[in-house]
């Protein structure tokens, strides 16, 4: 009797997803970043300005959770707190003066990170890649929310 032909999808994805994240953590570990440091500082970089609240619910934390983080980052000089304009007891978040040569480097390490995934193929090869990736994502009922990286293309 024939078997379904079995993709394992998930799984593969999954994989490749965790290899990636688990080299990126490493590269940024060096440079004085914890995983969840260099991901409240990403959601800031490309949401400027919103509230410790809305970051938590983006990086799935409690507001306690992310205020330390926000404070470490803070401490580095790589994001600032400032009131609301309009309600003084809420917090926004804006990157810090000294968040520019970390935001380099992590760019750096991504742009490796890629490099290396996608060796061997070529442009074609990766264009099927990312509209399939879209494809399942959209399939799934979710497209992927790319503003979180900044990538809206």
């Amino acid at each position: 009797m024939d078997q379904p032909r079995r993709t394992h999808l998930g799984f593969r994805i999954g994989r490749v997803a965790r290899l990636l994240r688990l080299r990126h953590e490493a590269r940024a570990k060096q440079m004085g970043l914890t995983p969840a440091q260099m991901h409240a500082l990403s959601v800031v970089r490309y949401n400027e300005g919103r509230s410790q609240r809305s970051i938590a619910e983006t990086l799935d934390v409690g507001e306690v959770t992310a205020g330390r983080l926000i404070c470490r980052l803070e401490a580095n000089g790589w994001v600032e707190r400032r009131p609301d304009r309009h309600d003084g007891r809420v917090m926004r978040v804006y990157l810090g003066k000294g968040a520019a040569g970390v935001l380099r480097k992590l760019d750096e390490i991504a742009m490796t990170e890629e490099r290396e995934a996608l060796t061997g193929m070529n442009a074609a090869d990766i264009d099927h890649l990312l509209l399939g990736l879209d494809a399942i994502s959209a399939n799934l009922g979710r497209p992927i929310d790319l503003s979180i990286i900044g990538d809206e293309n």
